[in-house]
């Protein structure tokens, strides 16, 4: 997302958060790069800022943000929970950021007892356990959860070698 963070006095009363492009290093202002970054970054000041011990509340991070950025910003929110030892309450419907915790776990970045998954399907709250090589109990995770991806590729495979026939 940026390197760095810069605040430019535009005139009395007004400035512009310029934020420095990671491969370029060119600042570009924060009003001109996306959506997603200017609702990402209330929650990393939040996790920043917020007070050691704390419990911070967290609902779908991932809006606006492309697959990629999603997966990276689990790692940021990750991070910086460790590093301000806080606990994170994470509501979201993104695979994303699900897998890149379970990733996490696997490569023993984080411990599976520090991560608990929570579904909701029709009304009834399940915890999926995590193992230590970062699988969910699928009896908890409800029907259409992660199928639909797999679901998606093999018809996609059977249009495209259809198509080629």
């Amino acid at each position: 997302m940026a390197d760095d963070i810069k605040i430019d006095k535009l005139a009395p009363g007004y400035s512009a958060i310029l934020l420095s492009e990671p491969l370029t290093g060119r600042l570009e202002n924060l009003a001109d790069v996306g959506f997603g970054v200017s609702q990402v970054l209330p929650i990393i000041t939040t996790l920043v800022t917020a007070e050691a011990g704390s419990t911070v509340l967290i609902e779908q991070p991932e809006l606006h943000l492309h697959p990629e950025a999603q997966g990276n910003f689990a790692d940021v929110m990750l991070q910086l929970a460790r590093e301000n030892k806080l606990g994170l309450v994470i509501e979201t419907h993104s695979e994303h950021i699900l897998l890149r915790l379970q990733r996490r776990i696997a490569d023993t970045t984080i411990g599976p007892e520090h991560v608990a998954a929570y579904f909701v399907d029709r009304g009834e709250v399940r915890r999926s356990p995590i193992d230590k090589r970062g699988r969910l109990a699928q009896d908890a995770v409800p029907d259409g959860f992660f199928e639909e991806d797999w679901k998606d590729l093999m018809e996609l495979t059977a249009a495209a070698a259809k198509a080629a026939r």
